[in-house]
């Protein structure tokens, strides 16, 4: 993103010299004419840098830089420079103790204002750097001590087992809840038990770590070392994310399946996806301290996730040697045919897209200058043909996220130059958190100008409910050099995890279908999260609306935008 400067002087013709220098290199500007003036445009505009002379009227440099640093501490880290005719040591003296980050004097030279505010957003540049590598380091060592204090809290919780239990009888109808993985035997019985309860049809999934044996060829020795503390901490998260009645084992690549006892197919596949985003955090948490296994965590490791309803009749259950082999093979067949559905179905899809630009109608001033991306009519019916009503996988998010920005690329640069609207392309944190999928994302956003970065705002959806703001941070920020501005999207109209002020967003997005869900089940939900967003001056826009009407309605219970 092209950094903004704010030029406070109060004479036209140096403030016109200094900015026409400062867009020649690039950069983005604000004028302000004193020191009041520019105090406004601090708070209204945000700027990355501030220059400013000291002698003003209505209020000076000094008087200015602070009533800035006493009275908006959310401005604390913004650099600062005077420029003045006042070479005097004791007024160099003043701006140093009120916080001036550097001071040049008049006639400007140039060349070395150019330097110096170079060198002031970089240095800016590398304490963000820090912070968010501090954030992250956070993040993981909180998911490690989570992760460490799950067994003792289930323990702690568990109940007593009773008689029946200790002298080790099966009451519960399910695995003994003490045990990790079952084994072959109990497998086999829960198995028979599903089936004969549900005519032959039995819902299993299976979680695979993919890219384990890249991780085990480049630590080779040290593998060993890490991989227990892997696979208990998948075990952890699955027993205590399953039900009671539920099982699950774990076959000799150390793959997981588990057979759910009363999920349909589509709320098991939803399970495991979200058992899958959860082990995967965990495991990248787990050694904070050893480089190389967070390098080699982030380039190779994944957990993929699928469920599906397969038919086993309690005989092949009874005459099978190994039931683990029998589930894996349906499995396999199921996601077999569903991959091949699913890629006729893109392909269809890629072929014929188009997306739609909806207007933003803000509550104060109308219509905006900005549009938020969609599928149109007929390509959203594809997609929700395609996912059949299971989530979203990760890799097919991905597969739509560069649909998406390649049609939105399309519709900017169609654009004309005067007059540009700011479009809204939505994209997933999956996509942004594998890294394989991001840099091909990446990719693609190097393929903008820089006019056309400056017109497109992504909106970061999907954002697992568990992730700590520190991580989500560290996320999104890979999609900072590549627009105007990031917004995310609230699964639910709660604030939850999601902290405007930590990730520096403007703009907070809801789909209409949630919001409208929320109002039905509890409209005081949203008072709250107004009020909240009102505390952190964060907007909210509302897409998908469905007529003028519940346009007209959300506008007048203070949602800020709508689309």
């Amino acid at each position: 993103m092209t950094a903004k400067i704010l030029c406070i002087d109060d004479e036209p013709g140096l403030r016109e010299d200094i900015v026409e220098e400062l867009r020649d290199a690039g950069y983005e500007t604000v004028e302000a004419g004193d020191g009041r003036a520019g105090l406004e445009a601090i708070i209204a505009q945000k700027p990355d840098l501030v220059l400013c002379d000291i002698t003003m009227p209505v209020m000076d440099g000094h008087s200015l830089l602070k009533e800035l640093r006493d009275k908006h501490p959310d401005q604390a880290d913004l650099p600062f420079i005077f420029l003045s005719a006042l070479a005097d040591r004791d007024h160099v003296i003043v701006g140093k103790r009120l916080g001036a980050d550097d001071y040049l004097t008049k006639p400007i030279d140039f060349e070395m204002l150019l330097a110096t505010v170079e060198a002031r957003l970089g240095q800016i540049q590398r304490m963000e750097t820090r912070k968010q590598e501090q954030l992250v380091k956070v993040f993981k060592a909180a998911s490690q001590a989570a992760a460490a204090a799950a067994p003792a809290q289930a323990q702690a919780a568990a109940p007593a087992p009773d008689a029946a239990s200790r002298a080790g009888g099966d009451t519960s109808g399910g695995p003994d809840r003490g045990r990790r993985a079952a084994s072959g035997a109990e497998l086999k019985g829960s198995l028979s038990r599903f089936a004969a309860q549900a005519s032959g049809k039995v819902v299993a999934g299976r979680l695979q770590l993919v890219g384990l044996d890249e991780i085990k060829a480049k630590l080779g020795e040290r593998w060993q070392s890490h991989a227990k503390t892997v696979y208990d901490i998948a075990e952890r998260v699955i027993e205590r994310r399953i039900s009671a009645q539920d099982v699950f084992s774990r076959d000799e690549k150390n793959n997981f399946v588990i057979c759910f006892a009363s999920l349909k197919e589509e709320e098991a596949a939803f399970k495991a996806k979200s058992i899958a985003e959860e082990i995967r955090a965990k495991v990248l948490g787990h050694d904070d301290d050893d480089e190389d296994w967070q390098a080699i965590c982030d380039e190779a490791s994944a957990i993929s996730s699928d469920a599906y309803e397969i038919e086993v009749s309690p005989e092949e259950i009874e005459e099978s040697e190994d039931v683990l082999d029998l589930l894996l093979g349906g499995l396999e067949k199921a996601a077999s045919r569903a991959r091949n559905a699913e890629a006729t179905t893109l392909a269809q899809i890629c072929k014929n897209c188009a997306i739609e630009l909806r207007p933003v109608v803000g509550r104060a001033r109308g219509a905006s200058s900005l549009a938020f991306c969609e599928f149109d009519g007929e390509t959203g019916q594809r997609v929700q043909s395609l996912l059949g009503g299971r989530p979203l996988s990760s890799e097919l998010a991905a597969e739509l996220d560069n649909l998406m920005f390649a049609k939105a690329a399309e519709a900017l640069f169609a654009q004309p130059a005067e007059g540009a609207s700011v479009l809204i392309v939505s994209v997933s944190f999956s996509t942004l958190d594998n890294k394989r999928s991001l840099e091909r994302y990446r990719r693609l956003c190097t393929s903008l100008t820089d006019a056309a970065k400056a017109n497109v705002v992504f909106n970061v959806g999907k954002i697992p409910p568990d992730f700590l703001p520190a991580k989500i941070v560290f996320t999104v920020n890979n999609l900072r050099p590549y627009c105007r501005a990031i917004m995310v999207q609230l699964s639910s109209p709660e604030l939850g995890n999601i902290d405007p002020a930590a990730l520096q967003v403007p703009l907070l997005s809801c789909a209409y279908a949630d919001l409208h869900q929320t109002l039905q089940e509890n409209p005081k939900r949203l008072s709250v999260l107004i009020e909240k967003l009102k505390r952190t001056k964060a907007k909210l826009l509302v897409h998908g609306v469905a007529s003028d009407e519940d346009r007209r309605k959300l506008l007048s219970l203070g949602i800020d935008y709508t689309a």
